[in-house]
């Protein structure tokens, strides 16, 4: 009986560890893409600056 409690911690701990990793890799994922949204914006701004002196 008490391996089994063992292994039910071993396996909470894991699950907590996954949890915290995917949790990270989540918010890196979102701080590329604001980024990334980020520099599209400022590229279009760029481009309308650029149509609006040549016109």
């Amino acid at each position: 009986m008490g391996s089994g409690k063992k292994n039910y911690k071993a396996l909470r701990y894991n699950n907590r560890q996954w949890r915290k990793e995917t949790k990270n890799k989540q918010e890196e994922v979102k701080k590329e893409k604001s980024e990334e949204d980020k520099r599209k914006f400022l590229q279009m701004v760029e481009e309308l600056k650029k149509n609006e002196n040549n016109a």
